[in-house]
């Protein structure tokens, strides 16, 4: 006898949601991410009031600043001292966060290894008096370069560093201590910093200048340093401390700024990203001197527009911690699988990330997400606010469509039953038919299965209707009709009365 088994299983969604990261390439340039060189203390004099401004318009959420090893070893250095507890409480005030790079030698154009006592006395006296208003540290700045060190090799940088992570660490043990940025993603050098000095710094930072070359080079060279950072931290994110583009186009700069920094940001291989520079420098090099967002005299020039409305986070909502959102990623899971059934939430895995920022950065209710995943998205929108786009059209179109007191219309315009009553009806619809009628001479499968138990629960058709339903054609089972309607048919008053055959 050949036997005929089929799943209780109630539906087959697309694939099963991933609780990760909520990021989404919408939102991956975001001011959280993308900060900003300033270098405030160094190059503000007598413009004080137009780097706060600017600060405050951009909502400039990281910055680096440059704690510049020789004005602090003059025989007097309390007017510079001063002038950096004036800084870095106007950066506290404003929310912004620091990043402080400790450079170079004690006398001007000094770039050889300093003595090392003296280097770590600097560190010591500037990490102890900052370390409440500076988050991280780069030590040093391009030491591949001979521009920046002389020799510019390992070897000279490495005791630089050493000296001064372990410094660090002894004042504060939470501040994240980055390389001095290398000047470009320097592979070679990069290696031997972890093969030699892989316990002195806790991110590798490097700089990024490719505006003259393309982005394929970029990410041919990203890619190359990414599998040395991975032989020796798997995983593991780099900071890019200075990107920029030197130019007097100030159309060809914002592009290349805007589409650079989501180009990096896309290989997930990038935490943060510090834009070099906030403004024109007066140095006598053109090169030199355009790289800034602002002019000279703090104007904005075209990428500054596009800087200042980079958006906070997803919807332009402060982003929270990957702990919380992981937290509401699995509530979020909780409450839709109470809709669709566990394991079975119509969405594939991709776009889930956006769903979870719907509703953890848009204000988006469970309702929306709930329609927006049965009508093509019609009730979430992956950039407006849920203030704003619930009174749109589609919103409004679809918010209520086939929905009964809160729920879904399933089958036969009843709403359907909680996913373990609807399966308490499947094993109670095959336990009679089985009794009754054995299944194996009923033609049932899984083709068919769900249509029938759709008629059974919500349908009201009873079980000698079932039965006979695959046999004789669909004669005595409507798929849209319930039974108290379609009983009063030619068909179903014709078939219902014909036998289910025997084995």
């Amino acid at each position: 006898m050949k036997k005929t088994f089929f799943c209780i299983i109630i539906l087959i969604f697309l694939s099963h949601p991933l609780i990760g990261s909520a990021g989404s390439s919408l939102w991956l340039v975001t001011n959280d991410r993308l900060g900003l060189n300033v270098h405030w203390a160094l190059g503000g004099f007598d413009k004080d009031s137009k780097y706060s401004y600017r600060l405050t318009q951009s909502r400039t959420k990281w910055v680096r600043e440059h704690f510049y090893t020789e004005v602090f070893m003059v025989e007097n250095p309390e007017a510079w001292y001063e002038r950096y507890d004036y800084v870095l409480n106007e950066y506290h005030k404003k929310g912004i966060k620091v990043l402080g790079m400790l450079a170079y030698g004690p006398e001007n154009g000094d770039f050889q290894q300093p003595d090392l006592d003296s280097w770590e006395d600097y560190v010591r006296t500037i990490v102890y008096r900052y370390k409440n208003k500076v988050d991280a540290w780069e030590v040093w700045n391009e030491p591949d370069s001979p521009t920046y060190l002389t020799p510019n090799n390992p070897e000279t940088f490495g005791p630089i560093l050493a000296t001064a992570y372990r410094t660090i660490k002894n004042i504060d043990p939470d501040a994240l201590v980055l390389n001095g940025g290398l000047a470009s993603p320097n592979v070679a050098f990069a290696e031997k910093l972890f093969q030699d000095y892989n316990q002195y710094f806790d991110r590798l930072a490097v700089h990024a200048y490719y505006c003259r070359e393309g982005n394929d080079r970029l990410l041919a060279d990203l890619n190359s340093l990414q599998t040395v950072v991975n032989n020796y931290r798997p995983g593991e994110k780099i900071w890019i401390t200075e990107l920029g583009c030197s130019s007097f186009d100030e159309s060809f700069q914002e592009s290349y700024l805007s589409e650079t920094a989501q180009t990096i940001l896309e290989t997930g291989f990038v935490d943060k990203i510090f834009l070099y520079n906030i403004r024109n420098r007066e140095t006598g090099d053109a090169y030199e001197d355009h790289f800034g967002l602002l002019t000279l005299d703090m104007r904005p020039r075209l990428s500054w527009n596009w800087y200042r409305k980079i958006p906070r986070g997803p919807y332009d909502q402060p982003r929270i911690s990957v702990e919380l959102e992981q937290k509401y990623a699995q509530d979020l899971k909780a409450v839709l699988e109470k809709y669709f059934g566990e394991g079975k939430i119509p969405i594939a895995a991709e776009n889930w990330p956006t769903l979870i920022n719907a509703y953890v950065y848009g204000g988006y209710p469970v309702i929306a997400l709930v329609q927006s995943l049965r009508f093509g998205g019609k009730t979430v929108h992956p950039i407006i606010h849920y203030d704003y786009w619930q009174e749109s059209t589609d919103y409004q179109n679809y918010i209520n469509k086939d929905l009964v007191n809160g729920r879904f219309v399933y089958a036969y315009g009843k709403a359907r039953l909680p996913i373990d009553q609807e399966q308490q009806k499947a094993l109670e619809l095959k336990r009679q038919l089985q009794n009754q009628y054995g299944l194996e001479h009923l033609r049932i499968n899984d083709a068919n299965w769900i249509r029938l138990l759709n008629a059974y629960a919500y349908g009201g058709y009873p079980v000698a209707a079932i039965a006979r339903a695959v046999i004789y054609g669909g004669k005595t089972v409507h798929l849209e009709i319930p039974w108290k309607v379609w009983q009063q048919s030619n068909d179903y008053q014709e078939y219902i009365l014909k036998p289910v055959p025997a084995a």
